[in-house]
């Protein structure tokens, strides 16, 4: 999988995955003569379409 396509997977910017690879959070399976990353999708936990989404955050109250 190319960096797009992880990034579309898990529904954010190709920025994001490449900074993720740079934090060590995500690491490619290959890099590319030419620097590009790839990933293998067995290797990636992408969250599934059919499941639950995350639980809201408490919204801020204001403090009199």
């Amino acid at each position: 999988m190319t960096t797009r396509e992880v990034s579309r997977a898990f529904g954010v910017d190709p920025s994001t995955v490449r900074r993720w690879i740079m934090q060590g959070k995500l690491a490619p399976a290959l890099v590319t003569p030419g620097g590009q990353y790839r990933f293998r999708k067995a290797d990636l936990q992408i969250p599934s379409p059919t499941s639950e989404p995350p639980a809201q955050a408490p919204e801020h109250q204001e403090v009199s």
